[in-house]
């Protein structure tokens, strides 16, 4: 609910509210996950960056008319994404520049560590939390492992199929949202660095014990080459 773009919080802020505002006085859970943001785009190195939801929302627009954004357009907001910054003082925030907030390279995967964090403090152990293709937490299956399968981005079946318990899987992949345009793929999944979909994976996959930090890695990691 907070960290949606596309819709109000109503009587409590969200990250749509915010852009529009500019600033406000936001709920706790906002609040440590905009902290949170900040902090994994230091330690991405800039490959995640909570403030590109303008160029978000003019390649998801683009993309659904299966048309690129404009060269100019990119390098324009990518001047804008730069020179923009994200002040927070207690519970008040402000967005100071043009840039305005997009959290989904995080959220899922935050969300879903708040909950495993819930179920620890009741000491419930068995559990799978999933909160789509891109996103579970597993405790234990009755004691024993979970039998979990990587998906084919491109394709059907799994390319990777593993065992596990006691650990987080976070994923990003072109497989829910891409277009193919002149004979090439382009993706959802932004690289803050030039401003365009990246393409260097079909899908990534990392595993660890904070689906939160997970997140942002996977979503970090899809821009760089490998060698990086």
């Amino acid at each position: 609910k907070y960290a949606s773009d596309y819709s109000t919080g109503s009587n409590e802020m969200s990250v749509y509210d915010l852009n529009e505002l500019r600033e406000g006085n936001v709920t706790e859970e906002l609040k440590a996950m905009l902290e949170f943001a900040l902090e994994m785009q230091v330690k991405t190195n800039g490959y995640y960056n909570p403030l590109i939801g303008r160029l978000s929302h003019l390649w998801k627009d683009a993309l659904n008319d299966m048309t690129l954004v404009a060269d100019e357009v990119v390098t324009n907001e990518l001047v804008i994404m730069n020179e923009s910054k994200l002040i927070i003082e207690k519970n008040y925030v402000k967005i100071e520049g043009e840039a305005n907030i997009d959290l989904g390279g995080i959220a899922k995967g935050f969300a879903t560590n708040k909950a495993k964090e819930y179920l620890e403090s009741i000491n419930c152990t068995s559990f799978l939390l999933n909160a789509g293709s891109s996103n579970i937490v597993l405790g234990d299956k009755n004691g024993e492992e979970f039998t979990v399968g990587l998906s084919k981005a491109l394709d059907d079946g799994y390319f990777y199929t593993l065992s596990a318990k006691d650990t987080a899987i976070s994923t990003s992949s072109i497989k829910e949202q891409h277009v193919l345009i002149d004979d090439k793929y382009y993706s959802h999944l932004l690289n803050p660095k030039t401003g365009y979909p990246a393409m260097y994976y079909d899908s990534i996959s990392i595993l660890g014990p904070n689906s939160g930090i997970l997140d942002a890695y996977t979503t970090a990691c899809f821009c760089m080459e490998l060698e990086e």
